[in-house]
Formats: C-alpha cells, structure tokens, sequence
C-alpha cells in the first residue's frame, strides 16, 4: 500500500527541517568547543570535575553535597573511562574540604590536567545542545516551524548560552530539565494515561537529581495543574491520583540513583562531621549518626534520603551572601539583581525582541481575543505550563538572597527563548501590513544585532556585556561567575607565551594556576606591586571587595586599584587586567 503524498510531503518537510537543526546545532556545539579550550577552569569545576570521578570510583558522596550527581557523574565519564586517577592520599580527601582537594588534585596532576578539563566539558556541550534542540521542538509545537528556527536562532547568537553551556556546572542543565517536566506535565494533565505519567515520572526526576532549586517545579505543577483544570474540569480526581504516583516514581528513581551511586558511603560518618563543623550544628545530626552506626543492616536502605536532605540543608544553608551590584554591596542579595544583569548581560537583540513580544501580547490582548487559542497552531496547554514556570522561578530569582551570577536565572532565560517563539503568531495575526512588515524587520535586525554581539564576544562569552555599560569598567557593574570565574588563566597563559622573557605575577583566584601557569609568580594585590617583576595580572574581581555576611559594607581596596597608575592592557575579554610593571617594558 502506497503512502499518501501529503503524508510522503510532511515527513520530507520534516527531516529537511531537522537536517538544518542538526546544522545550526553542529556550528553552535564547534563554537561552544572552541570557546571550552581556551578557558581554564572555573570555580564550580574544580568542585564539580572531582566530585563526580570520586563518584564513580569510590561511589563515596562526601565531596559537593549541595549539588545533587546527576552532571557531575555525567561530566566524569570521559575522565573514569579515560583511567584518571585522583591521589585521594591528599590531605584535603580526609577533611572533606571539595574546592581545596580539587585544587591539590589538578596541581597534582599538572599541565595534564588541562585536556582532562576539557574532556569533562564535552558532555556539558552535549547537555547545551539538548536544550538547543528541545528549545526549537517546543518552539514549533507552540508555533510552527518558522516559530521554531526563530527561537533556535535565538538561542545559536545568546552569548549566555556559550558561556554556561561548555563549563561543568548544574544550571543549563536544570533549564533543560526544567522545560520538559513542565511541559511532559501539561502533556499528562491533558492525557493522564500510563505513558504520559511514566514520560513526565522520569523527567521530574532528571530535574530533581539535577539541581535542587528543581523543587520549585513543586508549586509550578500546582499551579499549571489548577490552571488547566479550568479548561480540562472531567476528570481531576485521576489526574491528582496519577500525578500522586509520578511523583512517587520519580522519587523512586532518585532513591535508585543515590543508592546504587553512594554505595559504600558510611553516612553515620557524614553526619558526623557536619555536625562536629556546622556553625549551627543541629543534634537530631549526631543522633541519627549514631542510630546508623548502631543499625548497620539500616545504613544503605537509609542513606539515600539522608544524602539528598543533606544536600538541600547545605544549600539552604549557604544562601545569604553578600551581593556587588552597579557599585554597590548588598549584605543579603537585591531583587533588582537579576533584572539588572538581564540588561546588561544580554544582547541588546535579545532584549528587543523581548520588547517586542511584550508589545505584540499587549497588541493582541486589547483586541479582547483569547490571547493563547487566537495565535497557537495547536493547544495552548503548553503555553501555560511555560508560562507559570517563568513566572515562578523569575519570582524565586527576585527573592533569593543568592545573587552571584546571572547563570541562575537559566531557567527563565531558556523558557523566555522559547516563549520568543510567539512573535511569529502574533505578527501574522496583526490587522495592519504595515506594522506587520516592520515586525519581522525588527526580528531580523535583532537576530543580526545578536549574532555580530556573539561573534564579536567569542571566546570570551562569560565576561559578556553588552553596549549598555559604556565606558565603564566591568567590574563596576558586577562581577563573580559573571565576569571574573577563574577562566581568564588561559588567556594569561597564552600573554606569558608571547613575553616568555619577562617575569608575570598574578593576583586571579577560582583556578589552579600549576595547570595554565606554572612558571608565573603568585601575588595579593592589596599588598601592593611585588617586586622584581615585568608584568601583574589581576582578575577583575578583585578590584571589588565583597565582605562576609554580617559584617559592614566596604569600599573597593584601594591597594589593587592603585595599579591603574601602571600602564596596563585587559584581556580575557575584561576579566583580567594586566599592568606593565618594568620600566624597559612599559617603553616598548
């Protein structure tokens, strides 16, 4: 039997449409590789990269609690599978202290340690390009397939996605998960049948043992669930009882993961020393240490809960720092934090089209149509379910008192870029030509702005900032993983390459300066020039000072701002500054 040629027509259709996402996906992945080996790593992976081979070799969970495996382990598998050997012998193994025996771990290894970063970071370039791809998918489903490039290009010339994408780290990770639990769950909700149930089971749980701010996926299904029930009323009972037992399973799957993963973990241990150095120790610790040291047969089955708990108290824990912003020290976090670094972090494309979609939504709501059945090509369930998840992780974001790095507003960024979709629809339902015509105008230069932004920034994409800051220095807007991470080692390493004889101190913190620059000189800027050296590099970070929380605000230390006297040079995209020091030098 012969198929029809309309149905022949569409599945062609369709996989021309993919063989062009795989293209677009393909460059996206080269520049995000390209970008990965010239950056040394960062804060988060000299935790990160360790704690997920410790994983797998010694199925031991002491090391980075505050991040749930899922990444982690991930990202170590090229390395296990490669036959890295951390030297647990180190003394920071047995003190549990993650960042410093990862440090000693890479200084150990040395200059080796560079292509085993790199390694670790191809999975992470994987992860980004499955949100790449999710994010045309739900792009199209939403729209049509015009909606989805537009939204899939978007995503391709976001400096933000290159930045966070290639490194080992858990939050374009939670922003893939994120989008397809909500959205398997708007698909269950309106279908609650076994395969939805088990589909939306098993990405709540990626979510779960993902991040653990994948427990405000909690009030979001909440709250699309009541939404939904106005237009889907048959049926509630089922859907309550069937996301009842998704949860269940999901929970499972996490208890699966943590048990076979952290086998040989002596949790009884773990609680121990939290307990012995928590600055708020809390005796239900010590307790149930010793009810598991007493009940052996009980530790393994037990440990599993005890190891998540551990991990969200710890984070919860963690949250109050202290916040720089435009100038500014913040003892406990600002709700203008996220929306500010929005502005200035993002491509000024980027933010137009966001201004476009707000104009077009207004547009279409005035003319009093419903708003999500007037311009979607199919049901506009989904619509709603992205909708309450940006809205509820945008107001977490404006209410957290973390407030170190734009990367954790992921989840509505990557939601937003789909949402961006809609402009398609709402264009083409518009009663005039004219403004019509000058919507898509507007949507191509904001795609071409964007992309001569991300050319332009590559391969620096973490230090991204776009004209908005004008002629000020970085570092006087914000700083941390937006600015000065600990990647600007490689571009000092390739600076001390190019000066091979002349002598370079350095003042850059959040890297392991024995893998990128064993020959350089280390140095604390606020103590002033050291002597004896051509050139000092600082990372930008530095010229602010962050003090601890509870403690007074202070201003920046003048003894690393007075090196502005020394002719000097930036680099690594604005994270490192390098000042000319040696007469001789400076002259040349």
């Amino acid at each position: 039997m012969s198929m029809p040629l309309h149905s022949s027509s569409r599945a062609s259709s369709a996989t021309r449409e993919w063989l062009v996402v795989v293209a677009i996906l393909f460059l996206v992945g080269g520049v995000a590789f390209a970008s990965a080996r010239q950056q040394s790593i960062t804060t988060d992976e000299i935790v990160h990269i360790p704690a997920g081979v410790t994983y797998l070799q010694l199925h031991d969970a002491r090391m980075n609690p505050e991040h749930p495996p899922l990444l982690k382990v991930f990202a170590a598998l090229p390395l296990v599978v490669g036959g890295i050997r951390l030297d647990y012998s180190l003394p920071h193994w047995d003190r549990t202290k993650d960042a410093l025996f990862g440090e000693e771990a890479f200084s150990k290894l040395g200059p080796a340690s560079a292509s085993w970063i790199l390694a670790a970071r191809v999975p992470m370039i994987l992860v980004m390009l499955a949100l790449g791809a999710t994010i045309f998918w739900m792009a199209r489903r939403l729209t049509d397939a015009t909606g989805g490039f537009l939204a899939l290009l978007v995503f391709a010339t976001t400096p933000f996605f290159y930045a966070y994408g290639s490194l080992v780290h858990t939050d374009i990770g939670i922003a893939l998960f994120s989008l397809v639990a909500v959205w398997t769950f708007a698909s269950f909700w309106q279908d609650p049948d076994w395969p939805h149930t088990i589909r939306f089971a098993v990405c709540f749980s990626a979510a779960l043992l993902t991040k653990f701010t994948a427990g405000l996926l909690l009030p979001t299904f909440f709250i699309v669930g009541v939404w939904l029930s106005l237009r889907h009323r048959r049926g509630i009972l089922l859907r309550v009882l069937r996301f009842s037992m998704a949860t269940v399973i999901a929970a499972l799957i996490v208890y699966a993961f943590y048990f076979c993963l952290f086998w040989t973990t002596d949790t009884a241990d773990i609680l121990d020393y939290r307990f012995e150095h928590s600055v708020a120790p809390i005796p239900a610790m010590h307790k149930l240490a010793e009810f598991l040291a007493k009940h052996q047969s009980l530790k393994h089955l037990l440990s599993p809960p005890i190891i998540y708990l551990l991990g969200v108290g710890h984070t919860l824990h963690a949250l109050p720092r202290t916040t720089y912003l435009l100038g500014t020290t913040y003892l406990h976090g600002t709700a203008l934090y996220f929306p500010a670094l929005f502005a200035y972090k993002m491509p000024l494309g980027y933010l137009l089209l966001v201004a476009l979609l707000v104009i077009l939504s207004a547009l279409s709501f005035m003319r009093k149509r419903d708003y999500a059945d007037d311009v979607l090509t199919s049901g506009p369930d989904h619509l709603r379910a992205l909708l309450a998840l940006f809205f509820v992780y945008t107001a977490a974001s404006l209410a957290s008192p973390l407030n170190i790095g734009i990367r954790h507003f992921s989840v509505p960024i990557a939601t937003l870029t789909v949402l961006l979709a809609m402009l398609v629809p709402l264009a083409r339902n518009l009663s005039w030509p004219a403004i019509r015509r000058g919507a898509v105008a507007v949507a191509v230069v904001a795609l071409l702005s964007s992309s001569v932004a991300t050319v332009a920034a590559y391969p620096n994409f973490i230090p991204y900032f776009n004209s908005l800051v004008g002629k000020h220095p970085k570092f006087d807007v914000a700083i941390d993983s937006n600015l000065d991470w600990g990647q600007g080692l490689g571009s000092l390493e390739q600076f001390h390459k190019q000066h091979p004889a002349t002598s370079l101190a350095f003042d850059l913190k959040g890297s392991v300066p024995a893998v990128y620059l064993p020959e350089g000189i280390p140095f604390n800027c606020e103590h002033g020039a050291p002597a004896g050296v051509d050139w000092a590099a600082i990372g930008a970070s530095r010229f602010v000072n962050q003090p601890e929380s509870g403690q007074s605000t202070m201003p920046p230390p003048q003894q690393c701002r007075d090196f502005f006297s020394h002719p000097y040079q930036v680099t690594a995209g604005g994270a490192v500054y390098i000042f000319h020091l040696g007469r001789q030098e400076a002259q040349k």
